[in-house]
């Protein structure tokens, strides 16, 4: 449940990067289409060929879909491990209690 507020309370800043177009005129931003242009062209310009080479392969989307679907089923298997023992953790108070 965190997590999942995390997330909602991110959406309006993901949003503002990927939707607005910054500034024109002033700010670490200027003459960019995009505010996440930036780390593309710092990725092209300031580190190596590899490293370029990499991090594109990484952020397609055949890798990305795969991990987010992973991510939830961890998450899934987790939160239903949490809630099986609480459960046992009940009954276990239950016979405590009962003998």
């Amino acid at each position: 449940m965190l997590l999942f507020m995390l997330f909602l309370c991110m959406l309006p800043t993901i949003f503002a990067i990927v939707h607005y177009k910054p500034s024109l005129n002033c700010g670490p931003f200027s003459g960019q289409e995009k505010i996440y242009d930036i780390v593309s062209e710092t990725i092209e310009n300031d580190f190596p060929a590899w490293f370029h080479v990499v991090v594109g392969h990484i952020s397609s989307p055949v890798v990305i879909l795969p991990a987010v679907l992973l991510l939830f089923m961890l998450i899934y298997y987790l939160q239903s491990i949490a809630r099986s023992l609480k459960l046992s953790s009940q009954q276990l108070r239950m016979q405590i209690q009962n003998a």
